[in-house]
């Protein structure tokens, strides 16, 4: 039975009974009492009680006034009556249902509302009347995900530990409700890639990195890698992934690749050279390895800003096994520096390396000695540099040491004019360093240029082959880890035997 709700308003055509005998049918299954709506039934008789047909005699409470007796008895005047009541009523229905065919799309319910907004399934119609406001429909409500912001302000007392960048996360939205029949939306989320090669060799990890835990690509992809647009397209993003060097790479010009997260780059499989290709951390980059890697460059790139690897932000970094190779040979000035860590890079580990021929070495901490720059970047990095060997640099070497606290062991600087500089309120522990074949301005052998100290850092040195002019103040500072020190001829051995790259097969 199709019935419509709807408010009661005389129609002067319509006799008052035949509206009053509409206005008492039977309520309607699923329709709620105390309504002041007027219901009005179209369905045939035979099924369901309601308006009797036209066709039919009359019955129920549609009967009017003494319609059971004879028309004998009514006279003429009676006979006139009913005439009258039969055409008023054939004149009227046809009106009626004319009327009733035009309200009945209002009976629906609203229009199907999009997975967005849709309210939860009603197991009975609605009782509410067709011009009920839509606002007062409940509505889920959606939220809109907040962009990603990249934070740059640190507190300026410490250090601050900087958690691994990633997607940022919307805050908990309810969930619309669904139709329950749309089976065809669900999306099956894709398995993670396992690893299928080998990764950095993690055992030789030691400092702040293994203290940090750095695991850069480890549980992620491998992919080996044969041009330099591969290599920029698999370290830019922040995925986990060891990539490796299939080739020696090239590039007829300085490039620089930005590297994202949690990446391993490993100059292995017959080929580890990087040429004039320039890595710098970019705004993501934080938990990385670089190992067993070559790097060398044109002598037309010693500029200030021309530095083999850049690191200025982030966290946990594991350098290892890399060999970084100047052009003092063919330029003895420049201005280039082959590594730099600074900024608010933090967890940092130096080792296993070679750094040679060039007039720099290693810049180390943020390049301002103000005393804006030494609140902000109190602390900044904390690096180990151990096992490492440094040849033919004219100046910092093992570095120019900034802000930061230094752990400093095990290290072969040879072939030298300056080899520590510190400044800037560095704490620096030097131990079991092993330095020869220094020269002062004149070229002359000497070693006093040992230590360049500019009197506002901290500095202390435990059993190196040579003694320290010391102008800043002793530092307290020890690292909390455990190292594995050697003495400092050990040392030198040690480094001659095991730094820098090698070609893995």
């Amino acid at each position: 039975m199709s019935s419509i709700n709807r408010n009661y308003n005389p129609t002067p055509q319509l006799h008052a009974q035949c509206v009053i005998a509409l206005s008492d049918s039977p309520q309607q299954p699923g329709m709620k009492t105390g309504s002041n709506s007027n219901m009005i039934d179209f369905s045939p008789t035979q099924k369901m009680p309601g308006i009797p047909s036209p066709l039919n005699s009359f019955s129920s409470k549609a009967q009017f006034p003494e319609t059971h007796t004879s028309l004998s008895t009514l006279g003429g005047d009676g006979g006139q009556l009913l005439h009258k009541l039969v055409a008023a009523i054939s004149h009227a229905l046809p009106w009626l249902f004319a009327l009733l065919r035009g309200l009945q799309p209002q009976s629906s319910a609203h229009p199907q509302q999009s997975h967005r907004e849709q309210a939860p399934p009603s197991s009975q119609p609605s009782s509410r009347s067709s011009t009920t406001s839509p606002a007062t429909l409940p509505v889920t409500p959606e939220k809109a995900e907040k962009p990603f912001v990249v934070q740059h302000t640190h507190p300026s007392d410490k250090p601050v530990v900087l958690a691994t960048h990633k997607s940022a996360t919307p805050s908990a939205v309810p969930t619309p409700a669904v139709d329950k029949t749309d089976t065809t939306a669900k999306v099956t989320k894709p398995a993670p890639r396992a690893a299928h090669g080998q990764g950095a060799d993690m055992s030789g990890m030691v400092g702040f990195a293994k203290e940090s835990n750095t695991t850069g690509g480890n549980n992620g992809e491998v992919v080996t890698v044969n041009t330099v647009a591969d290599l920029k397209k698999n370290l830019e993003d922040d995925t986990a992934r060891t990539v490796r060097l299939g080739a020696d790479l090239s590039a007829d010009s300085k490039v620089t690749i930005k590297f994202g997260a949690n990446k391993t780059l490993l100059g292995t499989d017959g080929g580890n050279s990087l040429h004039n290709i320039y890595l710098a951390s970019g705004k993501t980059a934080s938990n990385d390895i670089f190992q067993n890697l070559n790097f060398t460059h044109d002598s037309r790139y010693r500029e200030n800003g021309d530095m083999q690897m850049f690191i200025s932000s982030g966290q946990k970094y594991w350098i290892d096994h890399n060999t970084y190779s100047g052009t003092k040979d063919q330029n003895p000035k420049g201005l280039d520096k082959l590594l730099y860590v600074g900024g608010t890079a933090d967890n940092v580990s130096l080792t296993n390396s070679k750094f040679q021929n060039n007039e720099y070495g290693v810049i180390l901490g943020q390049p301002d000695d103000s005393a804006a720059a030494k609140a902000a970047y109190a602390g900044y990095p904390r690096m180990t540099i151990a096992n490492n060997s440094f040849n033919n640099l004219d100046v910092r070497a093992p570095g120019l040491m900034r802000h930061g606290n230094f752990d400093v062991y095990n290290n072969l600087i040879d072939n030298f004019h300056l080899g520590f500089t510190a400044t800037g309120d560095a704490h620096i522990l030097s131990q079991a360093n092993y330095f020869e074949n220094g020269e002062d301005v004149a070229k002359r052998a000497s070693n006093t240029g040992v230590l360049d100290d500019y009197g506002d850092a901290h500095f202390k040195d435990i059993g190196s082959n040579v003694s320290f002019n010391q102008k800043s103040p002793v530092t307290v500072w020890t690292p909390s880890y455990n190292r594995d020190v050697k003495t400092a001829e050990e040392a030198k051995a040690y480094d001659l035997a095991n730094a820098g790259a090698k070609n893995v097969k």
